[in-house]
């Protein structure tokens, strides 16, 4: 989790900062979500200006991980709200969310890590299609 205040980070002035970026204000915000996974900001947001590399996945285990992780919090969030499996949630959405990055997003851009990415995020539709399979399944068990 956040702390309660944290930092919004964006230029803030046209001279190059650097890193690139500059603490601009301070605004309330906090984590939401099932795992803490969404920011809530109150206040107001700069803009960056400079460009940000942001690297949250290192390597593949790491990315993977976090697939594990997501499509198992996604899956008992839909479960919760009353979603059923269907079918086309493991055939076919899978293939939409990778056309929709991988063309649509112009994740071709980025290469081999793009082309990875893009694939890898359709399989983890899938995935979080396949665990609200089995938990749909275990209810209709129990």
């Amino acid at each position: 989790m956040l702390p309660a205040r944290c930092r919004a980070v964006a230029p803030t002035r046209p001279e190059p900062v650097p890193g690139g970026v500059a603490v601009q204000s301070e605004v309330a915000c906090g984590a939401v979500g099932l795992a803490g996974e969404t920011v809530a900001i109150e206040g107001p947001i700069g803009r960056m200006e400079q460009f940000l590399e942001h690297r949250t996945l290192p390597n593949i285990r790491v990315f993977l991980g976090k697939i594990d992780h997501y499509t198992t919090l996604e899956a008992c969030d839909l479960h919760q709200s009353g979603r059923r499996f269907r079918t086309s949630d493991v055939a076919l959405r899978p293939i939409w969310t990778f056309l929709k990055l991988y063309l649509g997003k112009q994740g071709f851009r980025d290469g081999i890590e793009g082309l990875m990415f893009c694939a890898l995020s359709a399989v983890s539709v899938a995935v979080r299609s396949w665990k609200l399979r089995e938990l749909c399944l275990a209810r209709r068990a129990s």
